[in-house]
């Protein structure tokens, strides 16, 4: 299924990256995993390492963990992803919402950095596995830039539960989405 989507979204949408490595585990994706002395970033105080690059004709795909978290078992997760062909936020976004639409477990909320300026604009979103694995909390800022849009993530990893437990969501996401806000960096492409 992941495989079929993978596809479908490089015929159908060349804007938007191939999936996350979570996303495309077990397709025949062309992505590349590195070793913990690679790139690093900071988040809130926690270092994240580079480990995992994606890159298309399209777009570039980064995917940064913290600690012993690894592309199958993490806790948070930081990606970069740069949309080259893209010049405006509307050039991709609808098309990477209708992606995440049917993991949706509610309508996802969106807001511009500045009022009435649309080049600068968050999205949160909370997901749900297929399988009922695990809750996916995302924000999700894509910023217009003179070599394409750019796009940050903040992903926090929650357990499968009736309800999912948003606790520290409450308590964290303010300083996250102000941390998030002053993301400047590029999406690697080795």
């Amino acid at each position: 299924m992941k495989r079929l989507l993978a596809a479908f979204l490089l015929i159908c949408c060349p804007a938007l990256p191939v999936p996350s490595h979570a996303q495309a585990q077990g397709s025949d994706a062309n992505y590349e995993t590195y070793s913990p002395r690679a790139r690093q970033i900071t988040f809130q105080g926690t270092r994240y390492r580079l480990s995992y690059v994606n890159v298309t004709a399209a777009s570039t795909v980064n995917e940064y963990l913290s600690g012993s978290d690894t592309l199958a078992e993490w806790n948070t997760l930081i990606a970069a992803r740069h949309f080259k062909n893209a010049r405006k936020i509307g050039d991709v976004f609808p098309q990477y919402l209708r992606m995440l639409r049917p993991n949706l477990v509610e309508e996802p909320q969106t807001y511009a950095k500045t009022a009435g300026d649309d080049r600068d604009i968050l999205l949160i979103a909370l997901l749900k596995e297929p399988n009922n694995a695990y809750y996916e909390y995302d924000l999700i800022r894509f910023v217009e830039t003179a070599d394409g849009v750019m796009s940050y993530q903040f992903a926090k990893r929650l357990p499968y539960a009736e309800t999912p437990d948003v606790t520290e969501i409450r308590r964290m996401g303010n300083q996250w989405i102000s941390e998030l806000g002053r993301f400047q960096y590029p999406a690697y492409t080795r």
